[in-house]
């Protein structure tokens, strides 16, 4: 969640210095794709009245929303199997990747999956052309994308039986 310094951080909607008593919201940090316009607003402060003024700032309000309603205590079931994850060391959950009209990654949105059940899902396939065509096109900023690319992948290779020797 956002650090918020009264008197010291200022709302990266209009640029002033956010003081006591003012109205504020803190967003999670859940938009990793720096080249989103909503990264911006991923993981800081903002005054409600800014936000609720701008277009974007309304936006990330309704992604903050999207993860909350998807995510957390509860919220945790694999796509794999349908049960909680509840063992942090077997939990896989994929961030916001997108707006669904203008991102096929927007699909897979808080996926949520126990790490052992990765070689089970059948959609892997399917994210992993699109999370590389996204990242291979340069609509990816950072290096997010590409470690989750990584991770599903080794995880994939790890659950394959070794091949016979000869």
């Amino acid at each position: 969640m956002a650090i918020l310094l009264v008197g010291k951080t200022n709302c990266p909607i209009c640029g002033k210095v956010i003081e006591k008593m003012e109205e504020v919201i803190g967003f999670p940090h859940i938009i990793v794709n720096e080249k989103d316009p909503l990264y911006a607003l991923s993981d800081s402060s903002c005054h409600v009245a800014c936000v609720n003024a701008d277009p974007l700032g309304r936006e990330m309000l309704a992604a903050a929303d999207e993860y909350f309603e998807s995510a957390g205590p509860g919220k945790r079931a694999c796509v794999v199997c349908g049960n909680q994850v509840l063992n942090p060391d077997d939990y896989f959950l994929i961030l916001h990747l997108g707006n669904p009209p203008t991102s096929q990654l927007a699909k897979f949105n808080y996926t949520h999956l126990h790490r052992s059940h990765i070689h089970d899902w059948k959609q892997a396939d399917e994210f992993l052309v699109l999370a590389r065509t996204a990242v291979d096109a340069g609509q990816w900023g950072g290096n997010v994308l590409a470690r989750i690319i990584s991770e599903i992948e080794e995880l994939r290779r790890k659950a394959q039986p070794p091949s016979a020797v000869t």
